[in-house]
């Protein structure tokens, strides 16, 4: 499966333009696979759910922008393998609430979710029977700042990540 990461950035991970138009272009060249860094909205967004590279000076886009373009892409290409959506959630519950109602409102059934038989019996559907669909991976965020704290490596831990520095690595459009 071929992925992305930081889909959403025309540049670099510090200063770069958000775009959606990023997203278009990943998909057209076979990326099935999106990141999308969710985080609440402010000012312009009003606790609308942006996508953007987090404590960044990087612009920000409407999660709905981009859900309307995945849509639209499925749409015109209805026997593609599923798309997934990696979403990074930074959300709070209000907000995560705000984007689950998107997905469903927006995508309708395009929208992948098990049913409670796949659900008990650990089967899965193949990628070729989910073609025309969207699937929504992720995980949820910490309930509390002491959680997020522990994820993160204190100084005197090495720090192993060949990838830290993945800016060689992000698509760009």
């Amino acid at each position: 499966i071929n992925s992305s990461h930081n889909t959403y950035l025309t540049g670099d991970q510090l200063r770069s333009t958000s775009s959606v138009e990023c997203y278009m272009s990943a998909l057209r060249r076979g990326c099935k696979c999106l990141e999308l860094d969710c985080w609440d909205g402010e000012k312009n967004f009003k606790g609308v759910p942006v996508v953007f590279h987090g404590h960044t000076l990087t612009s920000k886009i409407a999660f709905e922008e981009i859900i309307l373009g995945v849509k639209g892409y499925v749409q015109s290409n209805p026997d593609t393998y599923p798309i997934i959506l990696s979403l990074e959630n930074h959300c709070s519950h209000p907000c995560q609430h705000g984007m689950a109602t998107m997905l469903k409102q927006i995508l309708g059934k395009i929208l992948w979710s098990p049913n409670q038989a796949e659900i008990e019996n650990g089967i899965l559907p193949s990628p070729a029977s989910l073609r025309g669909k969207v699937i929504v991976k992720g995980k949820h965020p910490s309930d509390t700042k002491e959680e997020e704290e522990k994820d993160l490596p204190t100084s005197d831990e090495p720090e192993d990540d060949p990838y830290k520095d993945s800016s060689s690595f992000c698509i760009s459009c």
